[in-house]
């Protein structure tokens, strides 16, 4: 569920939304007992999984003549749960379907700011300036969000899951050119991108210990058409 509202006012525009996604997951494993083509065996895994995400954000677009300055907060929290249907079923102790459920819940603020300068006149070329910085986040999917932190050491969870999202900062300045007779058109960025709470190197694994990560790197692109 998505809601979404944009206001111009003079040259300017704001823009905010609010969405709401909801997921649910059974993670079943039958074990064949005869051979790979049975088509029946035995129970070896029923994990059930919920999850609940509410994100919202708002930006404006401020256009000054040539200048353009875009800032953008955003907000977001998710919730997770996570039940062994198949250790429930066997423990004489289990009462209700979310028994020894485990949780994982957190929340991100991520700010950011783009700048643009445009339209200078050069080598019978258009040249525009760029520049932006932001907080990102990226959240543990279901299959290793359920692990637990202790001194940075991940381990798989038995009561506790509090492994927490992945937050980078990052940061691009760069350049666009356009010729004015469209032979051609190139692009020059330098970025910088630090992550902290590092854990996934693919989307089911994760590391046994956290780290930081930090790129930097040039982009450079050009398109001619001589025709």
């Amino acid at each position: 569920v998505q809601e979404k509202y944009v206001q111009q006012y003079g040259k300017h525009t704001f823009e905010a939304a609010v969405k709401w996604h909801k997921e649910y997951f059974n993670d079943v494993v039958i074990t064949g007992d005869s051979s790979k083509w049975a088509r029946s065996g035995r129970l070896t895994r029923d994990d059930v999984f919920h999850l609940n995400a509410i994100s919202l954000y708002a930006r404006n677009n401020f256009e000054f003549r040539r200048l353009s300055i875009i800032p953008i907060v955003r907000y977001e929290t998710i919730m997770l749960n996570k039940v062994n249907v198949l250790a429930n079923a066997t423990n004489p102790d289990a009462n209700a379907t979310d028994f020894n459920m485990l949780e994982n819940n957190f929340d991100a603020f991520t700010p950011g700011i783009n700048i643009i300068y445009r339209d200078i006149n050069i080598l019978n070329s258009l040249l525009e300036i760029y520049g932006g910085a932001y907080k990102g986040f990226s959240s543990p999917t279901t299959a290793i969000a359920f692990n637990e932190v202790t001194n940075g050491e991940v381990t798989p969870a038995v009561d506790v899951a509090n492994l927490e999202p992945e937050v980078s900062f990052n940061q691009e300045v760069g350049l666009r050119m356009t010729n004015n007779n469209q032979v051609f058109n190139t692009q020059l960025s330098v970025f910088n991108t630090f992550i902290s709470n590092y854990y996934s190197p693919a989307r089911s694994q994760a590391f046994q210990t956290l780290g930081t990560v930090t790129m930097n790197g040039v982009e450079f692109g050009i398109n001619i058409d001589p025709s």
